[in-house]
């Protein structure tokens, strides 16, 4: 994981000059987003995300660890750039939803990659598939980001 976590933050690094985009600077900004700041880095899908109002559920670091191995290093290289775009924009909805607009409901929500994400927070925590919301909500002026506990897998 160290290995892993320690190519994401290359990839911030090498990513976080060529675009100035507000969602990148914020999560190379967290303590606890770097894996996932690298992927979207590496996906180039920043602009994508942010062309419009959007949500991203970004899978805290430790999130990967609930991963074998295998799914983490199957999106890396060119000849695997596809399945970084999906991974990453599986993460990304073309609407703000805030904590007040999930709190209490149970709906499913499209993502960019065209997939489908169901949200249960009917009773208790906010539930993205089966990653909970965790912290509080990341405000953009574009958009809003939520912390989750697990990654969330294309199906």
């Amino acid at each position: 994981m160290k290995k892993l976590l320690a190519v994401a933050i290359a990839l911030v690094a090498t990513h976080a000059t060529a675009w100035s985009g507000e969602i990148l600077d914020r999560l190379s900004a967290l303590p606890d987003t770097k894996t996932f700041a690298g992927l979207l880095g590496a996906s180039h899908q920043e602009d994508a995300i942010d062309a419009r109002p959007f949500t991203l559920f970004v899978p805290v670091d430790s999130a990967f660890t609930k991963l074998p191995k295998s799914a983490l290093a199957s999106l890396s290289g060119p000849q695997n750039a596809a399945r970084l775009r999906r991974f990453v924009l599986f993460h990304a909805v073309r609407r703000k939803y805030g904590e007040t607009d999930l709190a209490g409901k149970e709906m499913d929500i499209r993502t960019i990659a065209g997939g489908k994400l169901d949200v249960d927070a009917d009773d208790g925590p906010i539930m993205i598939e089966n990653a909970t919301v965790v912290g509080k909500e990341i405000r953009l002026p574009n958009g809003i980001i939520h912390l989750v506990d697990g990654a969330l897998v294309p199906h």
